[in-house]
């Protein structure tokens, strides 16, 4: 006989300490495999320490590489906080100490622009603990130059010597490691134009890059720069004048500074600085790159030096084995990099001709664009005494690059970005099953590199990535790389339909259709009156917007508008009708990055559609033609449950129950529900008690167990204080606390859905972590479905296999049936299973 596969999970496992909220710990958490899908800063080897490797990101925190494995552990796991959630995963800066392979520096902090200040943090173990030290200034990983650098350094002669230079607060150095606040001293450097604090994300680096000099320990180098940013009210703020813009050196260890004589152009936007053991200083900038040799001299270079077109220069490193070798890097278009090389301290360069492995959803064509692009630095194997020259790093806007023959005649370049994850994930969208094909269980959005089908599991690389598919049938402009909405018919879920926009020419809203599961795609013949094609910008108006699918019927959707009620199309989007209500709601105004999912289909009556617009619920109902479309709108006012007095995030639909609905708010206001349902159509709501705050929620597939719901509810929030992830299977009477070990469900979670085809199975999309995954843990058990139904244990088909006092008498004895096994309450094995046929 062949039986479905056990979750071996007992509803008994679970604990209770004080007022913690009941905790299941039959549940496991890891991230949803895609690869790398984010801009990594940086790269750091160590020195002391073969294989020693740390790469850092703009959004996502910073990883080390493990070197039994050969992939990159996080070691920034920081804690959900609701002050500022996700501003400590952006990265300005890692830096290694050179004299101890155990020390690690990090500039944590997102946004400078964001009013939270950012922290320096020390972790004396490799990145497994972090200290806060005494620094206390504004970080923005995520703003705009954060490709230049560094932007810290710990001297080669004297470890608590450190040096940090901000975007617009100065350079700050401590000569004593830096513990407390009165261990850093603020720099006599010129300053720079005064700060508007959150007035704009494209805030440039007033200070693009730090090095303390390698050879004489009261040297460092700065570079200014005169490079502008426009604020929100269009006005635009130069850092520094030109004048005083460029290279500067201090040779009293970073207290005071005079600007380098001579200049060659560009140095007023520098990228990068590296040097050579023979004392030589090697610098990028925006037009080309230059030496400053040791007599003081500079020897200028261009894209005209080395025969090719007009280019910047970012990432450069210098060869610790010998210091005539440097390898310089283009920067600043969307092309493949092109890299550089010289054996003779600059006298010639040759260009190293290389190929690269593709990223793990990208398919190999004439028209890829997940290239090696952007690439910010690039460093050697540091380690000599590993004896390998031709091992070359490089980071770039989507990955991690290593070659181990730099020297070939084609290069080979790897990409090891097994378990980085720094997707920024603007929704999550799970279909049903179907009883004739095989439906995905997960759909991605993301932003930068569009959607994903997880067709392959969650701990394999996405079966399609939809931007890709169009690359290789050479339809550029059918790309959605920011996607916004996905929605699916619920009787017959291969029919989906997406909306998302482009960030590049041709730019503009897009709306695809798919009939295959997600398979194929193909753009819809319109858009709804007033959505444009050809929207300059992703900030633009209108936006990409929420969509709402027919449980019952292919080809009919509802479509939300920024001015004006949404709209129906009948016929997968070949035309949209408006409705003849007098009486209807607004536009949906918010931008590709708001996280209101304000429209939903009822998920057993494929005539009727939920919209929430700010506090007031809309009921459209349509009349079930296709041939004579029209619909109508209701304004519902339920008598309970509803406050006026702020926005509710989103509205959610059960399956398997007509007029089911929950909606949900971030607000800590005592007077209004964070969740709350009705189970009327919206008529009336009962607010949930007893969470403090609701960031997330979502609706997924049932447990099947007696006296549960025909379907479960999760919420990310906070009860007791305690912020996790939330289940309950009784429509939100009592909720549990789902187990997610030591992974921390952070980086501010962006979005949430569950699974409707798996019992227990629940993603959140984070701010540049990726997708978090959490799922019942898998027994050794093939066969039984462990559940527990009061006093009883039962069968997946609900007979019962013994009965059993589970509080006051645990499972303790060998316990047999029909030769299968059952599991302690720890999932120890009681009995190992046996002739299953």
């Amino acid at each position: 006989m062949k039986l479905s596969l056990g979750l071996g999970l007992f509803y008994s496992n679970i604990l209770s300490t004080g007022n913690k909220p009941p905790v299941v710990n039959g549940y496991q958490a890891d991230r949803v495999l895609i690869g790398g899908g984010g801009f990594i800063l940086g790269v750091r080897n160590h020195p002391q320490e073969a294989g020693l490797s740390y790469i850092f990101t703009d959004v996502g925190g910073a990883y080390k590489l493990n070197s039994s494995t050969n992939k990159w552990d996080a070691i920034t796991n920081f804690p959900y906080f609701d002050a500022s959630p996700g501003q400590q995963y952006g990265v300005e800066d890692l830096a290694l100490d050179p004299s101890n392979p155990n020390v690690v520096y990090l500039c944590s902090g997102k946004y400078s622009t964001q009013g939270v200040k950012g922290d320096f943090l020390k972790s004396t173990n490799k990145g497994a603990t972090w200290s806060k030290l005494g620094l206390n200034v504004y970080f923005g990983g995520n703003n705009a130059d954060r490709h230049t650098g560094s932007m810290v350094q710990v001297s080669p002669h004297d470890s608590n010597h450190i040096i940090v230079a901000t975007r617009h607060e100065g350079i700050w150095l401590t000569f004593n490691g830096g513990l407390s606040s009165n261990d850093w001293i603020s720099s006599n450097l010129i300053p720079c134009t005064p700060y508007v604090q959150k007035s704009s994300w494209n805030i440039s680096r007033a200070i693009r890059s730090v090095h303390i000099d390698k050879l004489d320990q009261n040297i460092v180098y700065a570079a200014l720069s005169d490079q502008p940013y426009t604020l929100y009210n269009g006005t635009s703020i130069t850092p520094y004048s030109t004048a005083n813009a460029g290279l500067y050196k201090s040779t009293d260890k970073g207290l005071n500074w005079s600007k380098v004589d001579n200049q060659p152009a560009g140095l007023t936007k520098i990228n990068r600085i590296a040097q050579s053991s023979n004392g030589t200083i090697w610098i990028t900038h925006t037009t080309g790159f230059c030496k400053l040799n040791t007599n003081g001299t500079f020897t200028n270079y261009t894209n005209t030096t080395l025969g090719i077109g007009s280019t910047g220069f970012g990432a450069i490193a210098v060869s610790p084995f010998d210091p005539l070798e440097v390898t310089v890097m283009t920067y600043g278009n969307y092309a493949k990099t092109r890299i550089f090389r010289t054996l003779n301290a600059g006298s010639t360069w040759s260009e190293i001709t290389y190929t690269y492995q593709t990223m793990p959803w990208s398919t190999p064509s004439a028209n890829a664009h997940y290239l090696t692009t952007n690439v910010p630095d690039c460093s050697y194997n540091n380690h000599i005494a590993s004896n390998k020259p031709d091992e070359l790093y490089f980071t770039s806007f989507f990955g991690v690059y290593k070659t181990t023959n730099s020297r070939a005649t084609t290069a080979y370049f790897e990409l090891p970005i097994e378990h980085v994850e720094e997707l920024v994930t603007l929704g999550l969208f799970c279909p049903p099953a179907s009883n004739t094909r095989s439906i995905p269980s997960l759909i991605s959005a993301n932003a930068d590199i569009g959607a994903f089908v997880h067709g392959n599991g969650f701990d394999q690389y996405p079966s399609l990535h939809v931007d890709d598919y169009f690359l290789t049938l050479s339809q550029h402009s059918n790309r959605a790389n920011y996607p916004r909405d996905i929605a699916f018919c619920m009787q017959q879920p291969q029919h989906m339909v997406l909306s998302g926009t482009r960030n590049f020419s041709p730019y503009g809203n897009i709306l695809l259709v798919s009939s295959d599961a997600g398979s194929t795609w193909t753009p819809t013949a319109s858009l709804p009156p007033g959505i444009s094609t050809s929207t300059s910008g992703i900030d633009g108006t209108p936006q990409a917007p929420r969509i709402a699918y027919s449980a019952t019927t292919p080809g009919v959707f509802l479509v939300s508008r920024t001015n004006g009620e949404p709209c129906l199309t009948v016929n997968n989007g070949n035309t949209f009708i408006t409705s003849a209500s007098d009486d209807k709601p607004g536009g949906d105004p918010y931008t590709q990055f708001s996280w209101k999912f304000t429209l939903a289909a009822d998920k057993v009556n494929g005539n009727k559609f939920y919209y929430i617009k700010d506090y007031q619920l809309w009921l459209a109902t349509w009349n079930g033609s296709t041939t004579s479309p029209s619909y109508t709108w209701q304004l519902i006012n339920p008598s309970t449950g509803l406050s006026s007095s702020h926005t509710y995030q989103g509205i959610l639909t059960a399956p398997n129950q007509t007029g089911h609905l929950w909606i949900y708010s971030s607000s800590t206001s005592t007077n209004s529900p964070k969740l709350a349902k009705s189970v009327d159509g919206g008529y009336t709501f009962t607010s949930i008690t007893g969470f403090d705050k609701v960031i997330l929620a979502a609706i997924g597939k049932g447990s099947g167990a007696e006296g549960d719901a025909d379907y479960t509810v999760y919420a990310f929030g906070s009860r007791s204080n305690v912020w996790g992830v939330y289940q309950s299977v009784d429509l939100g009477n009592n909720w549990n606390l789902l187990d997610t070990g030591d992974l921390n469900i952070a980086n501010d979670p962006n979005c949430m859905a569950a699974s409707l085809q798996t019992f227990g199975e629940v993603f959140i999309g984070s701010n540049g972590s990726g997708i978090y995954w959490i799922t019942p843990k898998q027994s050794e058990l093939q066969g039984i479905l462990l559940r527990e139904d009061g006093d009883y244990l039962l069968r997946e088909d609900s007979s019962y296999i013994l009965q059993e006092d589970f509080t006051n008498n645990p499972v303790s004895n060998l316990l047999r049936e029909d030769s299968y096994s059952l599991l302690r309450e720890d999932n120890s094995l009681l009995l190992r299973q046996d002739n299953i046929n």
